[in-house]
């Protein structure tokens, strides 16, 4: 499944679900464009990708855990802040829903 359709549609969910108050909905903006951000970073990243990756042999496959990785730190870099400032705003009520709800592998 193409994981960033399955973010977008749980962000969009999430949205939905939290019922956000007009307060709140600058500190939802700033943390969907850092995710939208991150989203065109990972399908660049995905157009790089060998088209076999078994064919780039060991030392191809770990260049491309540690590549992906320190993408993925960079990522959570980038949310974490976008996040954090969401979660500040949000109500008691909205906190338990969102953090009832797991994201996709963690973004």
């Amino acid at each position: 499944m193409d994981m960033v359709a399955l973010r977008a549609g749980f962000l969009g969910f999430l949205k939905a679900k939290l019922d956000l108050a007009p307060q709140q909905l600058a500190a939802w903006q700033e943390a969907e464009a850092v995710f939208n951000d991150v989203a065109k970073s990972e399908r660049a990243g995905c157009s790089r990708l060998p088209a076999e990756v078994a064919q780039t042999g060991v030392l191809g496959a770990i260049t491309f855990a540690e590549e992906h990785t320190a993408s993925h730190q960079q990522q959570l870099q980038k949310m974490g802040p976008a996040i954090r400032k969401l979660y500040e705003v949000l109500s008691a009520s909205q906190r338990k829903v969102m953090d009832s709800i797991p994201p996709p592998m963690m973004f």
